[in-house]
């Protein structure tokens, strides 16, 4: 009896130590990853994409860190321009445009995430990208989507089902995957063409994005959200919003505008900025965002590996 407790005080001291080398062998990182940066976009039709793509520029190779987690299933055959590359909802991939719908095309948030990648050495940057053209901002409020798009927002339900029919729902199960591995660092907004951008308007831009903030546990201080204006070159349709767009920095913590002054059309209607508009316009809301994050990277951490 002596021995046999003999043995089992060896076994025990041997799995002991065993298990002491098991957790000095674990990586010393654990996820989330601080210098992944995570960015929800969303709002209506010049977020969702309607610049024109260059395959041979977007899409011939994968952007260096850049990814984005993709929002819709979407088979490569299906996509505009030529990329083979095919979506399963809630994947990571890397970003190659269209992001938001199989048949839209380049948005500001291409090139927010490429500028922000040569601008942060060292960090991968990811999009949540979720997007409805031509959809009021009731769109995004879980007390009001259903009654939007069985009511007046009824021709945009269709577009919505890329995303379940509920695009605030969509956002939220994205960005929960996405705190696994990485940090939500900020948000893209682009809306206002279907609203009237008065103070209803920005309390309710202003609740949908408390929504995110209260859902996935962060703080006001620290996750900015920068809005975008809309498109002003003559003939425009709503450049006379942005004054009102603008109020929405009494409204947030942590407020950006990306401008869109001197910005052009794509010469086809009055709503949307052409293919060098909206790099430009992605290329500022990146210049605002800087501004207000916290652009500190940490050296121990591993690369982004998905």
């Amino acid at each position: 009896m002596g021995v046999s407790k003999n043995i089992m005080k060896s076994m025990s001291a041997v799995a002991f130590a065993a298990g002491c080398m098991l957790t000095l062998a674990q990586p010393s990182f654990a996820a989330p990853n601080p210098n992944f940066h995570i960015y929800i976009a969303y709002g209506q039709s010049n977020m969702s994409g309607n610049g024109e793509i260059n395959p041979a520029v977007d899409q011939a190779q994968n952007p260096k860190n850049f990814l984005m987690l993709a929002s819709h299933d979407a088979n490569a055959s299906k996509r505009t321009g030529s990329t083979t590359q095919s979506l399963k909802t809630g994947e990571w991939y890397p970003a190659i445009p269209p992001m938001f719908h199989a048949f839209e095309q380049l948005s500001p948030a291409d090139y927010f995430g490429r500028a922000m990648v040569d601008s942060l050495p060292g960090v991968t940057v990811g999009i949540i990208p979720v997007a409805v053209g031509g959809v009021s901002i009731r769109a995004f409020l879980p007390d009001q989507y259903a009654a939007y798009f069985d009511g007046d927002g009824k021709s945009f339900k269709g577009w919505a089902g890329d995303y379940g029919g509920n695009p605030m729902g969509r956002i939220l199960e994205l960005a929960k995957k996405a705190q696994e591995v990485g940090v939500i660092k900020g948000i893209l907004f682009h809306q206002g063409e279907s609203d009237g951008t008065d103070d209803n308007w920005r309390n309710n831009v202003y609740k949908s994005y408390k929504i995110i903030i209260d859902e996935l546990g962060l703080d006001e201080n620290e996750v900015p959200f920068v809005a975008g204006e809309l498109l002003q070159s003559q003939g425009a349709c709503c450049g006379s919003k942005n004054g009102d767009i603008a109020k929405l920095s009494t409204k947030f913590k942590k407020f950006g505008l990306a401008s869109s002054a001197g910005l052009q059309g794509n010469g086809k209607d009055p709503y949307h900025f052409g293919r060098d508009g909206v790099i430009e316009l992605g290329k500022r809301y990146c210049s605002e965002m800087l501004k207000l994050i916290d652009k500190t990277i940490d050296p121990t951490a591993p690369a982004v590996d998905l």
